[in-house]
Parts: C-alpha cells; structure tokens; sequence
C-alpha cells in the first residue's frame, strides 16, 4: 500500500478510541468508520500516514454477524451516533475493549479486572438534552447535527435518541423561525442572531425547558425588530406546545465553536427544569429513595437519567465500601455541578464539600440542598485547582470524587492528592483515553513519601448508548 485511493480487501480486527473499526490486513492499520468487527471489506484509502491510513468502505464483501439494521435514517451522514450498526451486545463488547485497550496502552496498566459494562435499558428517546445547530439553507432554515468531522449541517426532523416532545417541537420551531423571520447565525460572516437552541427535557415532568443562543453581548445588543420577533416566536411555541414550561435567551458573541456563553435571560416561564432520580441503594433523611433536582440551561446534568441512578448508586456501594464507622466520611466533591454525586453520598458522610466552577451550578446545588432537606453538604464556587490544596491543607479528608471534563485531571490536581495522601479516590471519567493517562499518575509511587494508588474497581456504564462513549468509575485506595 503506496498512495491514497488505493483499493484493498481487508479484515476488521478490533475498534479504535474513536469508534472506527480496525483492520490490520496491511503492513500498516486501517482505520475504517461504519464497520465491525468480522467485516470482510472492499475499502478505499483516502488519507496515508507513516504509521496508519484511513479508508472508507466501497464495499461490504461478508458482512460481520455483529452487524445490525440501524434504526435512523440519518445515521451514516449524521455524526450524533456511530455504532448503529452494531448489535447491542457488540457495542457493550467493544466499550470494554476500548476501555481495556487505553488502560494498557496509554496508562500501562494491564492484568487488572474490569467489570462487563452496565447496559443502558432504554436504548431510544434516552436524551434528556439535545443540542441542535441552526443555518440557513438557500433560505431554508435547517436545524440539525453536523456530518461527521465536518460543518456540514444534517437537517432533521426527528433523533430517535431523542424524547418524542422534542421530535415534536423540531417541525415547530422551523415553521416559526421561518414565519417570524428570526435572524439566522452565519459562522462566516459572523452576522445573524440566532445559533443554536437547546432542548432539556424531564422524564419526572414530562416538559421542555428550551434555549435560544443568541449571537448577541446582551439583551440590549439585539435589534429591537429581532427581539419583538423573538418574543413572538416564543409565544406561539408556548401557545401551542404547553410541554414547553419555559424559554431562555443566552447570549454568546465569540467567535467559537462553544455553544454556550456565559450569561442568559428567561424570556418566558422557568429558567429551570426539575428530573426524579431514584436511588436502589440508600434512603435520605425523609425517608425517601429519590432525590428531586432542579437544574437549569447552562448546569451539567448527565443526558441519561437512567444510568445516570445506577451510575449514583455505583458511586454509593463503592464509598460504602470505604467507610470504618457509619456516617464517618469525611468528602470532597470536585468539578461537582449541582451535586449530584454529594447528595447521593450524603447519608454515608459527615460533612461534603463540592467544589464546582459554575456560579448557576452551585445556586442550584444550594437549592436542591433545601429541597431534598440534606444539611450536610456544602458548595464552594470557585476553581478546583485553587480550592483543593487550601482545603486539604486545613482539613482531613477521607474520599475524594474526581468529575473532571473530558479533558481530564490537570497534573497539579493529582500531586495534590497524591502529596496529600487522601486515602479513597473515586474517579469518574467519559474519556477512556485521559482516564488511563491520569490513572497513570495514581499508580506511580511518589519518590519522597513513597506513597501511591492501587485501584479497587472499574466499572464501566453505557450512558451514550449507540456512540463509542463510555462512562467509567475508578476505585482507589492509597498505599
């Protein structure tokens, strides 16, 4: 294999990171999208590197016996979802190897036990949270999810993935768009208002929070025309559509693919939404097994409530599991949004101290303190990186839950921990990739105090079902 375009007959081997299959036929790795493993294909190389290529399919010679009708008629050209054409049990297979693989690959860690993954037992309408583009077409206003590793915007009707209300608000919302001639964000020019809307949905109230992302600084740097249009729109979708329990304006101006900027109004009902998670594990002080939690547009909330429970109640048996003494934990709760994961472990604890960079996050945290009558738990708004030292410095502290972003822990976070000796870590991590390189860390023995991390448990969750995401949590205990 010498040049691009060139045409092979290959095998498929294994998946990689990112959800391709691949195929190692060749003197070197094919990396193949849409494919399984036991495909025999006709591809065709369209990118070469030194050490890999990449290839499409032209042809599916003896399809794999893990292959599977995919469900959606956009799936293929939308890049929302990657492994439709997967049976089930294939891709929970190819979640743990794609697990196992980074821990040995990147983190070096071999030889340790790595539970089967949770499935998730709704594998359609699953998203509480739908994030839609919006362009304009030759006039025709699109709203939808790019193409796979493109701009290219996928007009949508529906997303299976999706709730039924949120398939059934998409047809409104393009017809009134277009009837009250609502500016439309062009990413070139960086002219037009409106760049994306935002669906958050609640299983417990079966409702709609939406939210508009204005290409504005503030409400008063929209036209005034624009604004009355807004304001009309919004009141034909609440008219019609009384699911809809609330509409917000954010305003974000930078030229940037982040979709949210960093402030908001409502314009019409809640500027929250309020989701039931129940508890199989543990009972709070009221004598109830769920927890009532508001959260608005901007805070993080898992997509999937329901693996979103057993993920909590992972997360619980597993702190139980490091208790000496009923109620005797002492915890810090980082990068914790509106503290889920702190009032799950409340009845296990002495005192919890979330730490979330989020101002709305931790107001709705304290709010949801209320609401669920837990007095244990405390937020700090503010960096982890700047909190996390002071704290552990004036404190002791027997757990720590590690929630970072995709991107991972900053090095400093974990010397800290390290230096710091706080004896149960329980880590939990969407990226496979960055989780290996952080466990890494954790298991290398410091050289001045000699001390490191063993780990206790990994337990992979399918919380994005049809895609090549896992959710992972990782028990430690220092030695």
């Amino acid at each position: 294999m010498h040049k691009k375009k060139s045409i092979h007959e290959v095998e498929i081997h294994d998946y990689s990171v990112n959800g391709d299959g691949v195929s190692r036929s060749l003197e070197i790795p094919l990396f193949i999208g849409q494919s399984a493993v036991g495909d025999r294909l006709q591809v065709e190389v369209y990118d070469l590197r030194k050490s890999f290529g990449l290839a499409k399919i032209t042809k599916i010679l003896d399809p794999s016996p893990n292959r599977d009708i995919p469900f959606c008629e956009y799936f293929g050209e939308c890049g929302g979802c990657q492994w439709q054409h997967l049976s089930y049990s294939e891709q929970l297979k190819a979640k743990k190897n794609i697990l196992v693989n980074s821990l040995k690959f990147i983190g070096g860690i071999d030889n340790i036990y790595v539970n089967e993954v949770i499935a998730n037992k709704k594998l359609i309408n699953y998203r509480n949270k739908s994030q839609f583009v919006v362009k304009l077409n030759n006039n025709k206003i699109n709203i939808g999810f790019f193409k796979l590793k493109s701009h290219e915007l996928v007009d949508l009707t529906h997303c299976p993935v999706a709730p039924d209300l949120v398939n059934s608000l998409l047809a409104d919302l393009k017809m009134y768009l277009s009837q009250f001639n609502v500016s439309i964000y062009n990413e070139s020019t960086h002219h037009g208002l409106l760049r994306h809307i935002i669906s958050q949905y609640s299983f417990y109230e079966n409702k709609i929070l939406l939210t508009l992302v204005a290409n504005a600084k503030n409400i008063n740097d929209i036209e005034k025309k624009q604004l009355g249009n807004l304001y009309a729109l919004t009141e034909k979708i609440t008219q019609k559509n009384t699911y809809v329990i609330g509409i917000c304006l954010n305003f974000n101006h930078a030229k940037t693919n982040k979709i949210l900027g960093s402030s908001e109004k409502n314009l019409f009902g809640k500027d929250y939404i309020t989701e039931k998670l129940v508890s199989s594990q543990t009972k709070w002080s009221n004598g109830k097994n769920y927890l009532l939690l508001e959260f608005r547009s901007g805070s993080f909330f898992q997509i999937n409530p329901y693996i979103c429970q057993e993920l909590n109640d992972e997360i619980y048996k597993l702190a139980k599991s490091y208790q000496v003494k009923d109620n005797e934990l002492n915890i810090i709760d980082a990068y914790a949004g509106i503290g889920i994961i702190s009032m799950w472990l409340s009845g296990l604890a002495k005192k919890i101290i979330s730490l979330e960079i989020a101002k709305a996050a931790c107001e709705c945290g304290l709010k949801n303190l209320q609401l669920n009558n837990i007095n244990n738990v405390s937020f700090i708004n503010g960096l982890v990186e700047d909190n996390l030292p002071r704290l552990i410095k004036n404190d002791n502290f027997d757990l720590i839950i590690l929630d970072p972003p995709r991107k991972g822990l900053d090095e400093n976070i974990i010397q800290a921990v390290k230096k710091l000796k706080i004896k149960h870590i329980i880590y939990v991590s969407c990226n496979p990739a960055t989780l290996a390189r952080d466990l890494k860390l954790f298991l290398l023995a410091d050289n001045k105090a000699n001390n490191f991390y063993k780990i206790d448990k990994i337990q992979p969750l399918d919380m994005f079902s049809h895609t090549n995401h896992v959710e992972t949590i990782v028990g430690l205990t220092c030695e």
